[in-house]
């Protein structure tokens, strides 16, 4: 049996639709295909993620059985998970690691690495993030365990964009230089979009290593359900409005305003559109209620929910059309997100800004959606276009999905990139 370890840090493993749908269900579907593997899933959780503050109790509950759930769920297949509590970091932003943060981290973290290290001898180390990669970079300088390095996003511009780094910080520098060793040493390299691996070719100057593997969503999670969909509308009186969705959190505060402005001149066009927001983070909806007050959005125009992450499929579902404006920022270009797999996948066209470049030419190919900046492209007349292609794009939906963003696309690459591996 060959073992693998997957592995991630600072990250709320056990409440992360992320780590669920993009990490763990390519992963299963893998474990079931090749018998002579076996995945261990160490993932390195801060004491303080097992809980919330405010609701601690209530919270500390969930969790445990969101872990019960997903230890159940892979404890018959050839996969274990691990929960492992860790001192260091406390806060959930120090996922952005400053320069003097990373020795603790390492002191918290690593031992606890090499200890998985000497009982289980992985031929791999799937590392999903880069504080996680970095440990599985140093156990490498100990151990013969090859390294896949999974990026996620570029770190010192996410770290920049959350306000965590400063363009001229040392931390900056450091964690530039940590990735060009890292992606130099790693024995593989998973990126999410074609400018995500322009990016890493511009560190290597070749590809030979790198898989692309876009955010992927899995179809029996998310279908349009006509039935459902009449039902939710219901529930939540919105049976004769025309619904625009934005699901997940907003990249940057100023997103926030840009969505707003647009649904604003969106109105202008369907008087009868109603604004939803499917968000995680309770602690921000006043300000956003606070920029629709701003923006002098009725209150009857909009609804805010705060869904349990298996809720968002069949709230998708009420929705005509997904929302995914992001203003132009450091990391923006990169992005394929999770997003956009499940509006498509529903059967919801998507409306985007074109500084999103790994969406974009998807979009414009398929045709499934129209690419606007919504500060500069003051006319109607792609809006006008979405609405008389309307069912056209509902179709088209179908067929991106085929073709590019389907859950069964990313196992068939990852599994040519573990193939890789294993013939060593």
């Amino acid at each position: 049996m060959t073992n693998i370890l997957v592995l991630t840090a600072i990250e709320r493993s056990f409440y992360s639709a992320t780590i669920e749908y993009q990490l763990i269900d390519p992963l299963l579907k893998i474990s079931s295909k090749r018998k002579g593997i076996r995945f261990i899933f160490l993932t390195l959780v801060p004491v303080s993620f097992y809980f919330v503050r405010g609701n601690m109790r209530g919270s500390f509950a969930l969790f445990h059985k969101r872990r019960k759930r997903l230890r159940e769920g892979l404890g018959q297949k050839n996969f274990t998970i691990f929960f492992i509590p860790v001192l260091f970091p406390i806060k959930h932003k120090s996922f952005y690691l400053r320069i003097f943060e990373v020795p603790f981290f390492l002191l918290a973290n690593l031992p606890i690495l090499l200890f998985f290290q000497s009982i289980f001898h992985p031929l791999l180390i799937q590392a999903r993030g880069y504080p996680a990669a970095f440990l599985a970079y140093l156990n490498k300088r100990f151990n013969k365990a090859l390294f896949l390095f999974d990026m996620r996003d570029v770190y010192t511009k996410k770290g920049i964009e959350a306000g965590v780094f400063r363009k001229d910080d040392i931390s900056i520098k450091l964690w530039n230089l940590l990735e060009k060793q890292m992606v130099s040493e790693a024995d593989g390299i998973i990126v999410t979009s074609q400018p995500f691996k322009d990016y890493v070719v511009n560190i290597l100057q070749n590809d030979r290593k790198i898989w692309t593997i876009p955010n992927s969503v899995n179809r029996k999670r998310f279908f349009p359900d006509e039935e459902i969909r009449r039902r939710m509308r219901k529930e939540l009186a919105i049976e004769n409005r025309f619904v625009l969705v934005h699901s997940g959190t907003f990249s940057t505060k100023a997103d926030i305003g840009l969505a707003i402005r647009y649904f604003r001149k969106w109105k202008q066009i369907k008087e009868e559109s109603l604004f939803l927001i499917l968000m995680p983070n309770k602690k921000k909806v006043k300000g956003i209620i606070k920029i629709f007050v701003e923006e002098k959005i009725n209150r009857a125009d909009y609804k805010i929910i705060n869904p349990e992450p298996e809720e968002v499929s069949n709230l998708l579902k009420v929705g005509d059309v997904g929302l995914h404006l992001e203003s132009s920022s450091l990391a923006t270009e990169y992005c394929i997100a999770i997003k956009d797999g499940e509006y498509l996948a529903t059967g919801l066209p998507i409306i985007c800004t074109p500084y999103l470049k790994g969406i974009v030419p998807l979009i414009e190919e398929y045709n499934v959606g129209i690419v606007t900046d919504p500060d500069r492209d003051l006319g109607i007349t792609k809006e006008e276009y979405l609405l008389d292609n309307f069912e056209e794009m509902k179709n088209n939906t179908k067929r991106i999905i085929k073709d590019a963003l389907s859950l069964d696309l990313a196992v068939q690459t990852l599994n040519k990139c573990y193939e890789r591996f294993l013939s060593r």
